[in-house]
């Protein structure tokens, strides 16, 4: 829904540091980093938070 960007980005980094905590625990050390959460990702990318409906367009969008 429009308007709730923020929080939705602050979902998706708490996803991100939740991946990282349990990639750790499998592992018994600490090696999954920030960077390497980094390459992760580019190997295998999450979806991106997206608004797919706005309140406050004057016409409704159409969806691709």
């Amino acid at each position: 829904v429009s308007d709730n960007y923020g929080y939705l980005w602050k979902y998706y980094k708490r996803v991100l540091n939740l991946m990282k905590k349990w990639r750790n625990r499998r592992s018994q050390k600490k090696g999954f980093t920030g960077e390497k959460v980094g390459m992760f990702l580019l190997r295998h990318p999450l979806p991106l938070p997206k608004i797919y409906v706005n309140l406050f367009a004057s016409r409704p969008v159409t969806m691709k």
